[in-house]
């Protein structure tokens, strides 16, 4: 089905289904926000499938953390003293460092052919 069809029957949808469920002008509010905020992630070039990944992820990594931290007594510095979590965090900084100057560079390079 083409997206001019589609797109207005799925926003009619959900603005529906919040009248029903009750939410009133708080839902609305909210809907309009994440849409809102969806429409800038789309302009800058965000990758819709990582943010879901994060989104779906991170409650697990944010629960385990606080379960690694409960049970050293506070200490952070436990996730640095094992090898493979060590690694991890070298990983995940070096992906982060390398995403935002891939990020920038592309930006970049496209301004400057503007």
């Amino acid at each position: 089905m083409p997206p001019n069809i589609v797109i207005p029957v799925v926003i009619f949808l959900c603005l529906a289904g919040i009248q029903v469920q009750g939410y009133g002008t708080f839902g609305l509010i909210t809907v309009f926000g994440f849409a809102l905020f969806g429409y800038f992630l789309k302009k800058f070039y965000f990758s819709f499938v990582t943010f879901l990944v994060a989104f779906i992820v991170t409650p697990m990594l944010e629960m385990n953390l606080r379960q690694s931290i409960i049970l050293s007594g506070g200490e952070i510095s436990i996730l640095l003293e094992r090898p493979i979590a060590l690694v991890f965090v070298i990983i995940t900084a070096l992906m982060v460092l390398h995403l935002g100057w891939s990020s920038y560079r592309r930006n970049a390079i496209r301004r400057a052919s503007s």
